[in-house]
């Protein structure tokens, strides 16, 4: 058996070698991005279902109540949402913007995007998030590293039928 492997990698390990890193690569970058959606799909659907409770404690200026429900809308691969409030006449809001989540020295590798919070058809502020591809990336490929394995045994058992 040994000897038929290594009959076997020796003519074909080049292809082997390619061919694994190209799945590897593709499914990485497909579950990457995958991830990402998933991260925004989140946050838009709390968003949505906290607009009402982020718009009383908006008006009320009760920025804990405020930064607490942005906590409820933050997701595991969002990594810092910034809400921006929009200016207007009676306003109880003191403060120039409400941060939570990590905040990072690596501008790099870091998707920046920014949604209107929207509640009653009326446009509270802006919230600016942050998703790192860096933390991402590394938990995703923690949840494929099995897959990777399987894939690679899988390889060498198509090598040795073919031969």
């Amino acid at each position: 058996m040994v000897k038929l492997f290594t009959r076997i990698l020796a003519y074909n390990w080049r292809h082997y070698s390619v061919s694994v890193l190209v799945f590897v690569a593709f499914w990485q970058a497909f579950s990457v991005f995958s991830a990402v959606r998933v991260a925004d799909d989140k946050l838009a659907t709390a968003m949505r279902q906290n607009a009402a409770y982020f718009e009383k404690a908006f008006l009320e200026g009760d920025v804990f109540e405020t930064q607490r429900i942005m906590w409820r809308v933050k997701n595991e691969n969002i990594k810092r949402i910034t809400f921006h409030p929009v200016q207007f006449e009676g306003s109880r809001w003191i403060f120039k913007e409400a941060i939570v989540g990590n905040l990072y020295d690596r501008p790099r590798a870091q998707l920046e995007r920014s949604v209107p919070f929207i509640s009653n058809g009326a446009e509270l502020g802006r919230l600016e998030y942050v998703i790192d591809l860096v933390d991402v990336n590394a938990a995703v490929f923690s949840q494929n590293y099995i897959l990777f394995i399987t894939v690679v045994f899988f390889f060498l058992a198509l090598l040795a039928v073919s031969n």
